[in-house]
């Protein structure tokens, strides 16, 4: 009786894929076709009768999707531009593939169009990367809640990530103050250095002058003097890295 009722049942899925629905069957995958083309249904009764029959088809998006090198993950990126006018968000993307700090994107959004960097799965990561930005003096970025693009091959969970960055090239500092004006620069050392009794320095890259405090090997040690700063009135400090 079981076996009846399942040729039936056949008989019906059949009748619809080749009859009744030839578009749909047109656009099957040809291995799903081949299957049902060339099977009798009294073996596929044989075969069949006490299982379920699943017959699947992934799909090109599926293929896709697992052919990508990334998953897609919630984390954060640097946005650094959102606007209309996409050849202004192509020169901004620009400039930033220019300082090969990190992977850079162009985000369309109903009609908006976004440049973003960067991949972090934890917040202080795109912290340090929008310090960077600033040094570079990409002053008017932000952070982003998003999604991120990560490598299949170096998909890593917050409790193995490295908890500090320290290069032996390079120090870390606190950056106070930028100016393009050597005398404004100058004054605000001074005011600085009055105020909270910490040395300052000054430092010039291109047009622009930086005050900046301290000089730590070690990056735990700059963010608790940063944020001492910070508590302390400069809110506008940020942590940079700085060639000796």
């Amino acid at each position: 009786m079981k076996k009846m009722i399942l040729k039936y049942f056949l008989t019906g899925i059949m009748t619809l894929l080749f009859t009744g629905i030839s578009s749909g069957f047109s656009q099957m995958r040809s291995e799903l076709k081949d299957f049902l083309w060339d099977k009798d249904f009294d073996d596929l009764i044989a075969n069949y009768a006490e299982e379920v029959i699943s017959l699947r088809d992934a799909g090109d998006l599926q293929k896709r999707l697992e052919m990508r090198s990334f998953n897609e993950f919630p984390g954060y990126r640097i946005q650094t531009f959102a606007g209309s006018n996409l050849d202004n968000a192509r020169k901004m993307a620009e400039d930033l593939t220019a300082l090969k700090l990190d992977s850079v994107y162009i985000v369309e959004y109903e009609g908006l169009f976004k440049v973003q960097i960067g991949n972090f799965q934890e917040r202080l990561e795109s912290e340090k990367m929008l310090d960077q930005l600033r040094f570079k003096g990409i002053t008017n970025a932000w952070i982003v809640e998003t999604t991120i693009h990560i490598t299949k091959q170096t998909l890593t969970s917050p409790d193995t990530l490295a908890p500090s960055r320290e290069l032996p090239s390079l120090y870390f500092a606190i950056q106070l103050f930028v100016t393009k004006d050597p005398e404004r620069a100058n004054i605000f050392s001074t005011e600085f250095q009055r105020k909270v009794g910490e040395p300052a320095y000054i430092i010039q890259r291109g047009e622009y002058w930086k005050v900046l405090s301290g000089k730590f090997t070690q990056e735990l040690l700059a963010r608790q003097q940063l944020d001492a700063l910070r508590n302390g009135g400069y809110s506008d400090a940020w942590l940079t890295q700085i060639s000796p």
